[in-house]
């Protein structure tokens, strides 16, 4: 099986090992980046730190020349190798060195070979990619005034800090949707009004400062709720939700306090509460309430 998706999640040990594993992630998503290349693919998985490239060929020459070929064409574009580790569970000095001391596995299927390379990113992967990104939320902070914490938390939670990331046909780091929501966030942070472009959600500086723009402007849909932090939190309910919904369910008004967007909340559909509930944890570390 090359493309088809696998059914269940494997084991750990088969995570790192099931090469057909592998080969049912077709697609990219909010965890995972695909990325193809002639008869093979890189495979990163934000969320353990695991660059996997896979490929199949007529016989083990063939697949292994494509690993080759793929990582080689890999390397000069945004997947992280950069943050590979060394022998040590170290930051790699050269990632170059580690992927040639990286043995490529065989397997032998109905395509003829499969082939299969395995890195590991270090265990701080997420933090790095994180600082990767401190100076565009900053940057989105002191535009919008909406507070850096709370996109690093919104980011973090939703996607941890893939800049690929996919997910019902929302892009990018701040997740997106170019037709419901890009027109009002380039409208927002100044620019003309027109939907964005794939190519413009996928750049990473681009994608923070359109979504903290878009989130700055539900918070002003909400500028009758006194409480400041209840009105944050309304704005990033309906962030995912959508400002219709929130109007409609949680009804908010001048005295809505946390407690009553809280309380409230559990009107909301599952992924919705689970979404906030992950935000709001990730900004109570912050000393949010």
């Amino acid at each position: 099986m090359i493309l088809g998706l696998l059914p269940s999640f494997p084991t750990m040990a088969q995570y790192h090992n099931d090469v057909e594993y592998w080969l049912g992630i077709s697609d990219s998503t909010s965890r995972f980046y695909v990325q193809y290349h002639k008869g093979a693919k890189v495979i990163v998985d934000f969320d353990i730190g695991i660059i996997s490239v896979v490929s199949y060929g007529d016989n083990d020459r063939i697949s292994a020349h494509r690993i080759n070929q793929a990582v080689e064409n890999s390397l000069q574009t945004n997947v992280p190798w950069s943050h590979i580790a060394n022998d040590q569970g170290d930051l790699s000095s050269s990632p170059s060195l580690v992927i040639a001391k990286t043995a490529i596995s065989h397997t032998s299927a109905d395509v003829g070979d499969i082939a299969k390379q395995q890195f590991y990113l270090v265990g701080d992967h997420l933090s790095l990619r994180r600082e990767m990104y401190e100076a565009s939320f900053a940057s989105a902070s002191k535009q919008t005034g909406i507070p850096s914490d709370v996109l690093v938390a919104m980011v973090e939670t939703g996607n941890q800090f893939n800049p690929y990331a996919v997910k019902d046909g929302r892009i990018g780091l701040m997740a997106i949707d170019p037709s419901l929501m890009g027109m009002q966030a380039m409208i927002s942070s100044g620019q003309e009004a027109r939907i964005p472009t794939e190519q413009e959600l996928q750049d990473p500086h681009t994608n923070i400062h359109l979504g903290a723009s878009y989130l700055s402007y539900l918070e002003n849909m909400y500028e009758h709720v006194t409480n400041p932090t209840a009105r944050t939190y309304l704005a990033i309910i309906a962030y995912s939700w959508g400002m219709d919904d929130v109007d409609a369910r949680l009804r908010p008004t001048p005295e809505t306090s946390i407690k009553d967007v809280l309380y409230n909340l559990t009107v909301a559909p599952k992924e919705v509460r689970d979404t906030f509930t992950a935000v709001r944890k990730e900004l109570q570390r912050f000393g949010w309430k």
